[in-house]
């Protein structure tokens, strides 16, 4: 499992909100070797962005604004 950080030249506002539309499709996985948890829909996206919100916390976010999965690393 390979963890890529994308930093974005954009920046969001503090009232930005992302909505997950559906998440009943999705499934936690666990990399015991690196300590991060991923939780994700089972389609595979590629070309998503992704932003560190808070400390050890990733969301991965597609071209069209939809919230594809998370990372955290409790």
């Amino acid at each position: 499992m390979r963890v890529v950080f994308y930093l974005s030249t954009q920046k969001l506002k503090v009232e930005t909100v992302f909505r997950v539309k559906s998440a009943n499709d999705w499934e936690t996985y666990y990399d015991d070797k690196t300590g991060w948890m991923k939780i994700a829909s089972k389609t595979e996206y590629e070309n998503l962005d992704s932003v560190e919100f808070y400390k050890d916390t990733i969301v991965e976010i597609d071209k069209q604004g939809e919230i594809q999965s998370f990372w955290l690393r409790p």
